[in-house]
């Protein structure tokens, strides 16, 4: 089989709480994702690149499904915005490093079920949109979601 995108939605999460995210998968190893998620008064986009290897590629006796887990490198981009309560918007540019392991169970050769964690942190490049500049702004954030979707 040949992997081509999954479709997830993100719950939980820190620091967003609920999202949805579109993967890519340009070889089996390889991924792209873009994920839009949101708090109560922040919401972010990214962008990321994952590498992940097979630690289990397997079929069941039936030869009719697989189970696949993969582990690897994430780095990517985060667009971040928060609004104030006294009617602005402060939006930041992070970039994320994570580990991200993930579950398939391939129920067909072109539909599986996927689970995935995501953890890491995200690093503070600049303020692009802000009335306090820089003050006030965490130059880390930790970063951690659980994602559930389909995989095509």
């Amino acid at each position: 089989f040949h992997r081509t995108v999954d479709l997830e939605v993100v719950f939980p999460g820190i620091v967003d709480t609920l999202g949805i995210c579109i993967e890519g998968h340009p070889t089996n190893q390889v991924a792209i994702e873009a994920c839009a998620t949101s708090m109560i008064f922040i919401s972010s986009l990214s962008l990321a690149g994952k590498y992940r290897w097979d630690l289990v590629l397997s079929q069941t006796q039936s030869g009719k499904h697989f189970h696949e887990l993969q582990l690897g490198p994430s780095v990517g981009l985060r667009h971040v915005t928060a609004i104030c309560f006294d009617s602005c918007s402060n939006s930041r540019l992070y970039g994320d490093l994570q580990a991200s392991l993930e579950y398939v169970y391939w129920i067909s050769r072109h539909f599986g079920l996927t689970a995935q964690l995501d953890a890491g942190a995200s690093f503070y490049i600049v303020t692009i949109n802000g009335p306090y500049g820089d003050s006030g702004t965490s130059k880390v954030l930790p970063l951690a979601k659980l994602s559930f979707g389909v995989a095509f």
